[in-house]
């Protein structure tokens, strides 16, 4: 039996300024990139690329908010969607069967 309590913060996913570090690389890498390139032009150009990485920042952040695992789950359901099979009376491969009177047919 747990004797100490749980920190429900250490189970929470880390997030910098409301979204996952890996969000934030993909959302401010390329407009900062794009920003540089479009800086030399001229200045005015640099914050169109910025403002539209704030704007996806934000909606970023929101999503988070709602659901901290909101896009692990989208990321595991576009990894298993195809292997996922729903129906629970399907018969399965000979290899995949339990033994004799242990459950045979009978779907974990």
């Amino acid at each position: 039996m747990r004797v100490s309590e749980v920190n429900h913060a250490l189970l929470e996913p880390r997030l910098s300024n409301g979204v996952s570090n890996k969000a934030l690389g993909l959302c401010w890498g390329p407009a900062a990139f794009i920003a540089v390139l479009a800086g030399s032009v001229s200045v005015y150009y640099a914050a169109i690329p910025l403002g539209i990485s704030a704007v996806l920042h934000a909606l970023l952040a929101w999503a988070y908010k709602k659901d901290h695992h909101i896009f692990t789950v989208y990321v595991q359901y576009a990894r298993m969607g195809k292997q996922y099979h729903p129906d629970s009376r399907e018969n399965l491969p000979a290899t995949y069967e339990r033994p004799a009177k242990f459950g045979r047919g009978v779907r974990m």
